[in-house]
């Protein structure tokens, strides 16, 4: 399940809160930028507007900062000051550092500007904040080293093209700036994201959020363990294990491929990520999604002991099935003996009526 993610500044003055709320799933809001002539900081005009009138219609709610950082001193600078515009507010979506400022970031080293992208991020994480970075396919394949730090961080990739690129795992992709949308009059950016972030953020109390707060009005938003197999606990085709092996890659969920065709999870899976597993599922058919919250004493028991059990379903259902077919078969045999034997008794009685025929003729 893709979520319908809009990204407005102040560009976006004029919305309507509460019809924009409806048609979309989450909004991130540009919450400051810095020019990138004198590298001056400023606070986006339309943010606070824009936080009050999302957060009203009960809308969740990210923030990117626009940087123009050119060393490390002046990432450093963007993450205070980032830090500083979101204090007494509450975040559902991630804090995002977009990168893609040309004048200042373009021709810098891919060493030095994967360092800008981890100094920002880092900081921010470190105030307890669920942290990701923004830029276009183009900059993550050759201007910084991507892979390092999608590892630590969340990775919101820009690639407006249809055969987009799929190679760089993300958790968010903005596919267009040209979507419209109720409320807003003209043309807007939208993402599609795979993740459930209000989920994550709320439970580990980040982004503002008191931890023990969210677990007593949510208790229900705790993750589960999965194991995917065919239905009845059969294994799966290999190709049905490389189908989901690679949407847990691309929402960055450890797991376990067997070699019997049975897929488990490493990692709990939240809500969201669960429906987006099953709708997966359903695409594909005849798929067993299976919910468990694993022994925390001994969770790698569990996951063996629900691989057993799913072995030894498939092993029965097999069994039924060769059963079934050895019964059919055995019943087509008589059939088809009990034919014969009908047929042979008519070609002796037609043989007699021959036989009676020439002797009539010969006579």
């Amino acid at each position: 399940m893709a979520y319908k993610i809009l990204d407005i500044s102040y560009y976006q003055p004029n919305v309507d809160y509460a019809k924009t709320a409806q048609a979309v799933d989450g909004v991130i809001l540009r919450i400051g930028l810095t020019y990138w002539g004198a590298q001056a900081m400023g606070k986006d005009e339309c943010f606070e507007k824009h936080y009050a009138g999302f957060k009203a219609q009960g809308c969740p709610v990210g923030v990117y900062y626009y940087s123009a950082a050119d060393s490390v001193a002046v990432a450093e600078k963007e993450a205070a000051y980032c830090l500083e515009l979101m204090k007494g507010k509450q975040f559902e979506l991630p804090i995002y550092y977009d990168i893609e400022n040309n004048q200042r970031q373009g021709a810098l080293s891919k060493a030095l500007l994967t360092t800008i992208v981890d100094t920002f991020c880092s900081r921010v994480q470190k105030a307890g904040y669920y942290v990701g970075f923004y830029a276009s396919t183009s900059w993550l394949l050759n201007k910084m080293d991507t892979s390092a730090l999608s590892k630590k961080y969340t990775l919101w990739k820009a690639d407006y093209r249809t055969a987009y690129d799929k190679t760089i795992p993300c958790d968010m992709h903005q596919y267009t700036s040209g979507a419209t949308v109720a409320g807003i009059n003209g043309r807007v950016d939208m993402s599609n994201c795979w993740k459930d972030f209000p989920c994550i953020i709320k439970g580990n109390g980040l982004n503002g959020f008191d931890k023990a707060e969210a677990e007593a009005t949510a208790p229900n938003i705790k993750p589960v363990r999965l194991l995917i197999s065919a239905i009845g606990g059969a294994p799966m085709s290999k190709g049905d294990v490389m189908a989901f092996t690679g949407l847990l890659d691309a929402l960055k969920i450890k797991y376990e491929a067997t070699v019997e065709g049975y897929v488990i999870t490493i990692d709990e899976v939240s809500r969201g990520d669960i429906e987006t597993i099953e709708d997966k599922a359903d695409d594909i058919g005849n798929i067993d999604v299976t919910e468990y919250v694993p022994d925390t004493a001994h969770p790698e028991k569990c996951a063996e002991c629900d691989l057993l059990q799913k072995e030894i379903a498939g092993l029965k259902a097999q069994l039924i099935v060769e059963q079934q077919y050895k019964n059919g078969y055995w019943k087509d045999v008589q059939n088809l003996s009990a034919k014969l034997e009908q047929v042979n008794k008519e070609n002796e009685e037609l043989k007699n009526v021959l036989q009676k025929i020439k002797e009539m003729v010969g006579g």
